[in-house]
């Protein structure tokens, strides 16, 4: 009975959000590149199959608009925003505090 009931409200209602997409991860390839400002700053695009997904010239979650001191700061929060994409985040955000444990700020 309880099976008919969840199928009876799956079709009026529609798939619950929790079952869309549960654990499923996109079949997309991400990268990244490092791109150099022009105050010779360092930021980031990331690329979803060869196409522009995020263009991030400065360092995200900060006030204003500076980059990275270094290319190796940029590279390290592009890589961790491509794991955050690999695992299924839609729209991946930066916390200062990740970026802090990851010695990128």
């Amino acid at each position: 009975m309880p099976n008919l009931i969840l199928l009876a409200s799956l079709l009026f209602f529609g798939q619950p959000q929790n079952l869309l997409n549960c654990n499923h991860r996109d079949a997309s390839i991400y990268s990244y590149k490092i791109v150099k400002n022009s105050d010779q700053t360092f930021g980031y695009d990331v690329y979803a199959d060869g196409k522009l997904l995020v263009h991030q010239p400065n360092v995200p979650a900060l006030p204003g608009n500076r980059g990275f001191d270094t290319q190796g700061s940029a590279e390290i929060v592009a890589r961790l925003v491509v794991r955050k994409l690999r695992n299924g985040e839609k729209l991946p955000t930066v916390s200062i505090d990740e970026m802090r444990k990851l010695n990128a700020i």
